[in-house]
Order: structure tokens, then C-alpha cells, then sequence
């Protein structure tokens, strides 16, 4: 798992995110892109590398409202799957 240095909110729909991965950040290349996942069972999300420093070993990723909602769409439907219905009463 990669920690999240910062997040910035660009404006309602684009988000800013630093995120700490060295590995990434030593070998990112103008034009890449990173695969976003909240945990294993998540949806995979690609972001743009939108800048990265190789010295503090982070790289940045602009993320659209779209991806975040489509995250929330399948966090959502993961607690559904987890939790069993209710039997009316």
C-alpha cells in the first residue's frame, strides 16, 4: 500500500493527489499512468501521473470526480455483498 502525502481539491470535479511511492517516482516517465485500488476487491482505477520528484520519492495524480464516484459505486456495492438483507418484519 502507497500513503497519501497530500490531496488538494483543484476545483469540484478534479482532485490533486501526492502520493509517497519511490519506486514509482524513480522510474516515471511524461505520459504513464498508475493503477488506483482502495484495497484488493476495488475496482481498478487508472490515473495519470501528473508529476512526480524522484528525491522525496512521490509522484502526483490528478484524479476526475468520475473515477471517484465509480470508487464509491463499488465500495458501496461490496458493503451490499457483505451485509445480508433484512427479512421484513
Amino acid at each position: 500500500m502507497f500513503r497519501i502525502v497530500n490531496k488538494k481539491e483543484l476545483n469540484s470535479t478534479v482532485t490533486l493527489l501526492e502520493i509517497e511511492a519511490p519506486f514509482v517516482a524513480r522510474k516515471a516517465q511524461a505520459g504513464q499512468f498508475i493503477i488506483f485500488r482502495v484495497d484488493e476487491m476495488s475496482e481498478r482505477v487508472p490515473l495519470t501521473i501528473a508529476g512526480y520528484d524522484r528525491e522525496k520519492g512521490t509522484g502526483t495524480e490528478r484524479q476526475r470526480e468520475r473515477q471517484r464516484e465509480r470508487q464509491r459505486e463499488t465500495e458501496r456495492e461490496r458493503e451490499r455483498q457483505r451485509v445480508p438483507a433484512q427479512p421484513n418484519a
